[in-house]
């Protein structure tokens, strides 16, 4: 996205500011900052979804630990779900949110123009795997050469060393939230038992892990 505001992307949010608030059934309530301006789209596909119900009793369908989980199927029955306009929307990427552990992103198909649906994933990255200068560069030349621009500084580096994440998919997919609450949560839901899923990976969990309910709400600190 062209000209996205630079964003703090840990910053806690302001008094009465728009949240999300999901509360997860047996394990905790995450809580996630929105980022409008960078990813207005699928900030808007998503809190209208929440706001009208449909992430209510939808599982947490592809869980990897120190990857990240995923949800938001709101068909219930392993489609992609419909986004609120019914056909799919394009990526909002830039380089000013990262994949850091917390980011919430859209979920896609291979359709970078009209693959997002209603799925999303939020990252979870414990065990932190230190990258190398020489990998960051990769990525930057790999983001280049598919005609976007993507230039990691040093404090974005330092950030993904300190925090987590993974940077191999900034740019490729919309970043539109961060948790700022309920990180362990994010990582419990991450760490569950799973056998294998639809995408040839043990990624299913066992035991289902279910949002009881999807909340917009006004930040109150």
């Amino acid at each position: 996205m062209e000209n996205a505001p630079e964003v703090d992307q840990f910053a806690p949010p302001e008094q009465g500011e728009e949240i999300a608030v999901l509360e997860v059934e047996g394990y905790g309530t995450i809580k996630m900052r929105l980022f409008p301006d960078n990813a207005p789209k699928a900030v808007e596909n998503f809190k209208t979804l929440a706001k009208e119900g449909k992430y209510d009793g939808v599982p947490f369908h592809r869980v990897i630990k120190d990857f990240m989980i995923q949800t938001g199927d709101t068909s219930l029955n392993g489609g992609d779900g419909k986004d609120i306009w019914g056909s799919g929307f394009g990526i909002e990427v830039s380089d000013t949110l990262h994949h850091y552990s917390g980011a919430v992103a859209m979920a896609r198909t291979n359709d970078m123009k009209a693959g997002q649906s209603s799925q999303f994933y939020i990252v979870s990255n414990e065990d932190i795997q230190q990258m190398s200068d020489a990998e960051f560069d990769s990525y930057e030349a790999q983001v280049s050469a598919s005609g976007n621009k993507l230039t990691y500084s040093d404090e974005v580096r330092k950030t993904y060393n300190e925090k987590g994440g993974a940077a191999f998919l900034d740019m490729q997919y919309t970043v539109f939230g961060q948790v700022f609450e309920g990180l362990d949560v994010v990582n419990q839901i991450a760490a569950v038992e799973c056998e294998m899923g639809q995408d040839g990976a043990l990624s299913s969990p066992v035991e289902k892990v279910v949002i009881s309910k999807a909340q917009i709400v006004a930040y109150e600190g």
